[in-house]
């Protein structure tokens, strides 16, 4: 089950904790680490979805390996290069179509495609670069939870429809 409050918790913290607005240098951190959070959490949820759609549907000790592997293989939480492609593995391609369609009725897929794309290409900039001490274009914990929000009732649908 997907739960909210852990991950809100964390960035309700991050971004209390940048606004006390103690160095640049912290500020980076509670930054980098709202980032970071928010996408692990994300990659979290995909699998958890993932693991919920094939719950007591796999009885041969081989799929179930299979589907472990697969899981534990992907790394990272776009939509279409990671979740689509599980979801495709678990339940098939025409059920995946039909779970997209529902939910996209009104651009839910893409909103939450794009969102995820503009979080990769920021937390590849962090996590590929260190402070240096001197002035770094960063997202604000703020512009991440805002991020979270957006992204949090679709993640939710895709978990509710799965659940059925």
């Amino acid at each position: 089950m997907i739960v909210k409050g852990y991950i809100q918790s964390t960035l309700d913290d991050m971004e209390s904790l940048y606004n006390c607005h103690y160095s640049l240098k912290k500020d980076i951190y509670y930054s980098k680490l709202a980032l970071i959070e928010l996408c692990g959490w994300i990659e979290e949820s995909f699998d958890s979805i993932i693991k919920l759609s094939i719950r007591n549907k796999l009885k041969s000790s081989s799929y179930k390996k299979y589907m472990k592997d697969t899981i534990k293989g992907t790394y990272g939480f776009q939509y279409n290069a990671h979740f689509r492609k599980m979801l495709i593995v678990a339940i098939g391609i025409c059920e995946a179509e039909k779970l997209e369609r529902k939910i996209d009725k009104s651009g839910k897929i893409q909103l939450l495609t794009s969102t995820l794309a503009t979080l990769k290409e920021i937390r590849n900039e962090n996590a590929h670069s260190f402070i240096k001490g001197t002035t770094t274009t960063i997202q604000t914990p703020s512009i991440t939870k805002a991020q979270f929000l957006r992204i949090y009732p679709i993640i939710k649908e895709l978990e509710r429809e799965i659940r059925g």
